[in-house]
């Protein structure tokens, strides 16, 4: 498939997959909601970056480079994510080696999922 139009159409997908994102589990509070289906949010968007990025790659490259990258990525994400029972809020813990305990907004204990 020809780049010159594969760019524009990833992009526009892109966009709109972040804000779909953005309204399904930022501002949306159901947090039933956001525990069944952001894991499968984030692979989409991963799924989707890597075959973006693959394109007209060396398959070693998307092998031992990008692959790798992505999933380590998409695993940090869903393992760094949380969703407060008490308020809705989607919770982000920066730290790589800590689970966030508290929520941010309320001060509810998190749960672990």
């Amino acid at each position: 498939m020809n780049r010159d139009i594969t760019f524009p159409i990833f992009f526009i997908f892109w966009i709109a997959l972040g804000i779909a994102g953005s309204i399904l589990f930022y501002f949306n509070k159901n947090v039933q909601f956001k525990k069944k289906y952001f894991r499968w949010y984030v692979i989409l968007a991963g799924v989707l970056f890597t075959l973006f990025a693959g394109m007209g790659a060396p398959w070693q490259v998307v092998l031992f480079f990008i692959l790798p990258a992505v999933s380590l990525i998409t695993f940090l994400n869903i393992r760094n994510t949380t969703f407060c029972d008490n308020c809705g809020r989607t919770v982000f813990n920066n730290t790589w080696f800590s689970k966030a305990e508290y929520c941010a907004k309320c001060g509810a204990k998190l749960k672990a999922d």
